[in-house]
């Protein structure tokens, strides 16, 4: 069965240039940085810290970049300019609970491409 996954690893085998240590250990490092990074963007927004919210956005884009994850990149963008205007009308949080359902299933996708990619 053929299943559409979230992430697509092409950018991020390309920069690794054929190195697997590196490319597996960028998705650990992911794996572990990334969820501490979205909840701290959950902490910032319900304290209105917009600016470690901006940060905390602006930061993770490129690593949803390296995982294939653009529609993510997409709502840190939004999030970063949200929390830059101080003008949020509720979107961030709809943003905050998109990153966090595809992040559920793309953590198992790239857990299972460490795995399965371990010689």
């Amino acid at each position: 069965m053929q299943t559409t996954n979230y992430t697509n690893l092409d950018f991020l085998r390309e920069i690794s240039d054929g190195n697997d240590i590196f490319y597996k250990e960028f998705i650990s490092l992911f794996l572990t940085s990334a969820p501490k990074a979205i909840s701290e963007m959950e902490k910032s927004y319900v304290a209105k810290d917009w600016e470690s919210l901006r940060q905390l956005s602006h930061k993770i884009k490129p690593s949803f970049n390296y995982v294939g994850l653009k529609e993510l990149n997409h709502c840190a963008a939004k999030i970063e300019d949200i929390a830059t205007r101080k003008n949020d009308t509720g979107e961030i949080q709809m943003l905050l609970d998109n990153i966090k359902s595809v992040c559920a299933v793309a953590f198992k996708e790239l857990e299972e491409e460490v795995k399965n990619g371990l010689l």
